[in-house]
């Protein structure tokens, strides 16, 4: 049993450390398949890897997405990982509406569930659970709201999800009210599938290609 026990606190070190490791080793995600949902493995692609290592070392990152990437996944199971092995951390996730929001709570509740009893016996329960909003006993907390012109602006955030931001009818807005909610550090992450030009998401994209902004493309 002590060395079923060290093995446990040996992956759990292991998780804590570096999330593209918990990610790949231990998060189930859901597939649709017609009328049913598949359950697969996150086994993380080469450009997944890069793209968590970007997370880790980048505090405004701003992606174009395209269907099947896993992008949303990836920021989710990111946000469960920083939840799960940092305490006090506040975790805003924003889409298009409020039940786009809520998905991403979804998916992070879903991963959470399928990890297996070996780890959870080792990381923080949940002492609120509910389709807009997840507390953990260490503090953390992951928040769904809606996308509208003030939305977040009495948070201070560990990390902002900003979803489908090109298709965010108030998007330059909630941009404004949310950047001053990582001033003390916290992380922001735009990302969007695309929707023509001119909008909130192609601006940030295209200027932080040039450099111009202080987001990773």
């Amino acid at each position: 049993m002590a060395q079923g026990v060290t093995r446990e606190i040996v992956e759990w070190l292991k998780c804590s450390a570096d999330p593209a490791y918990f990610i790949n080793e231990y998060c189930i995600i859901d597939e649709p398949q017609g009328e049913s949902v598949t359950l697969i493995p996150f086994k993380l692609w080469a450009e997944q890897f890069e793209f968590i290592w970007t997370l880790l070392v980048e505090r405004r990152v701003v992606t174009l997405k395209a269907r099947q990437l896993g992008i949303t996944w990836l920021c989710c199971a990111y946000a469960l990982w920083m939840c799960l092995f940092y305490s006090g951390r506040v975790v805003l996730a924003f889409s298009q509406g409020q039940h786009e929001a809520n998905e991403m709570i979804r998916r992070v509740k879903a991963m959470l569930d399928r990890l297996p009893d070996g780890l959870r016996g080792h990381i923080p329960y949940l002492t609120t659970d509910n389709e807009q909003e997840l507390v953990w006993s260490n503090g953390s907390r992951m928040q769904s709201l809606p996308a509208t012109e003030s939305a977040g602006r009495s948070f201070t955030a560990s990390l902002v999800l900003m979803d489908e931001v090109a298709f965010m009818r108030w998007a330059d807005q909630l941009y404004a009210a949310v950047s001053p909610t990582i001033d003390s550090g916290g992380q922001l992450i735009v990302f969007s599938t695309a929707n023509g030009e001119g909008n909130l998401h192609h601006r940030l994209f295209t200027e932080a290609q040039k450099g111009l902004n202080g987001f990773r493309a």
